[in-house]
């Protein structure tokens, strides 16, 4: 490196460098302004909008976690038959006035289902609902469990956590994994979960 091109460099990051604090001190300069003016800084989740509510949920071996476009996260199963079983979970904050039992079916609707049937478990647990439905896909028979589930943390706008998650099997697998399936939507639980109950459970055990 000759001298000039070193002065030049050293010009450029110094310039740079000037340049940064430049912007950090506008940044700081509005911030002040805004201070001035009343404004205030609204962190996010806040009791207005607090998100949605953490879950936890159980997992054979051999599954593997992926986070899909458009839902919270996905578990896949091994491989059997040219198809790998999945779980898929959503979440969403809605209104009381729409029902679990709706929430279960719509996600049903968006996958092409033509009809819905259900409950599969005692829904006097007012906490899920469950619906299935037989879907064929790329010639393969699948068969679909939605279960919906909400935890205990209505917003003052009159919000609460649902989720809704998709369980999808190969129909002639049914007697190999619905078990599985069943067993990993049942371990799904929200940590906000309404008084007096143990998490939102999904299916009974």
């Amino acid at each position: 490196m000759n001298v000039t091109t070193h002065v030049s460099t050293g010009i450029e990051a110094a310039t740079e460098d000037h340049t940064e604090d430049r912007a950090e001190d506008r940044a700081g300069d509005r911030a002040g302004d805004r201070e001035k003016r009343g404004w205030t800084a609204v962190p996010w989740p806040n009791i207005a909008s607090p998100g949605l509510s953490p879950f936890r949920i159980e997992l054979p071996d051999r599954w593997t976690a992926i986070e899909p476009p458009g839902a919270l996260i996905a578990f896949l199963g091994p491989e059997n038959g040219g198809f790998r079983p999945s779980v898929v979970v959503y979440g969403e904050r809605l209104p009381q006035e729409v029902t679990l039992a709706e929430a279960a079916e719509g996600l049903l609707w968006d996958t092409g289902a033509d009809s819905a049937t259900g409950p599969l478990a005692d829904e006097d647990f007012p906490l899920h609902a469950i619906r299935e439905a037989v879907v064929s896909v790329d010639g393969m028979e699948l068969r679909e469990l939605a279960v919906a589930t909400e935890a205990g943390d209505m917003s003052s706008g009159g919000l609460r956590s649902v989720f809704t998650l998709l369980a999808t099997h190969l129909v002639s697998r049914t007697a190999a994994d619905e078990p599985v399936l069943v067993d990993i939507l049942s371990s799904f639980a929200c940590e906000r979960a309404p008084a007096g109950k143990d998490g939102a459970r999904t299916v009974k055990d």
